[in-house]
């Protein structure tokens, strides 16, 4: 990664820039790990006054005043058709049902997403609800593949969306589920968490916390479209894919959203061999 100038003033390193496309997109990478307010911890139940009080709290940030400014402001001004913004934690709002985690009544959320940064996630929100352009967030970390639409809470009109990307090794929901040593069990208690999930969260228009694998992007003046590439399903006979020298990652599912919109459909199958010539 090369780093941009770092004589402008700043705290720590500057690492977030801007990259052009055109007049098709500009994609701004953002860095939401560094300087931000300490953390609440992690999985956290909704209700209690005192960790209310901290995710809810306006004095603390998700990044250090000058970078939210320079991503909200580089949001709202941008005349291209499409911004993309490349970041490290899930932005849109999730409820988490409290029996999947131990907590059988509660609803969770996780602290260390946006969503443990109320102020800041409502003010983001609301910069891609006022922008000219499309925003299309690109988000990693969280070891699952999703398609999100963009709300502060379930239930609002989304201002965006959100395509996040699986891991290629590292341990997701079926891992932390024992799957591997009962991949079949594994598999079924995943997708029902992930059902919970969901049934929580329409916004959540597609979660997979299975596969391993990756995400293509492709961008045209109409649309932009996600396909998600995970290794196969596990099996008794093939309990880890992700150990298994040769296996090859496969197209399982789509999701686009088109100019305007800001919502997201699935797609009939994956973009494949483009006929025209990409910008």
């Amino acid at each position: 990664m090369r780093l941009p100038d770092q004589s402008v003033p700043h705290e720590g390193t500057r690492c977030f820039r801007r990259f052009p496309f055109g007049d098709l997109a500009q994609l701004s990478i953002a860095d939401t790990r560094q300087n931000r307010s300490r953390r609440a911890c992690g999985f956290l139940p909704l209700g209690n006054p005192v960790t209310d009080a901290v995710m809810e709290d306006p004095a603390r940030v998700l990044t250090e005043p000058a970078r939210t400014r320079w991503l909200q402001d580089g949001v709202r001004r941008a005349a291209e058709l499409w911004h993309p913004i490349g970041q490290q934690i899930v932005m849109t709002r999730v409820l988490w049902p409290g029996a999947a985690l131990g907590a059988s009544g509660a609803t969770i959320v996780n602290a260390d997403q946006w969503d443990g940064y109320r102020p800041a996630q409502r003010d983001m929100v609301d910069s891609l609800c006022q922008a000219r352009a499309d925003a299309v967030v690109l988000t990693g970390d969280t070891h699952s593949s999703r398609a999100n639409e963009l709300v502060a809470d379930p239930g609002e009109r989304s201002t965006g969306v959100e395509f996040v990307c699986p891991s290629v090794s590292s341990d997701g929901f079926f891992e932390f589920s024992g799957g591997t040593a009962d991949p079949v069990g594994g598999v079924t208690r995943t997708r029902q968490l992930t059902g919970a999930l969901q049934a929580m969260n329409p916004h959540v228009k597609h979660l997979d916390g299975i596969g391993h694998g990756w995400v293509c992007v492709d961008v045209t003046p109409e649309r932009v479209q996600a396909d998600w590439h995970p290794a196969p399903l596990p099996t008794a006979a093939v309990p880890d894919p992700r150990v298994v020298r040769g296996i090859e990652p496969v197209h399982a599912f789509s999701y686009v959203t088109r100019r305007g919109e800001r919502t997201l459909r699935a797609a009939a199958g994956p973009v494949g061999r483009r006929a025209d010539t990409p910008r």
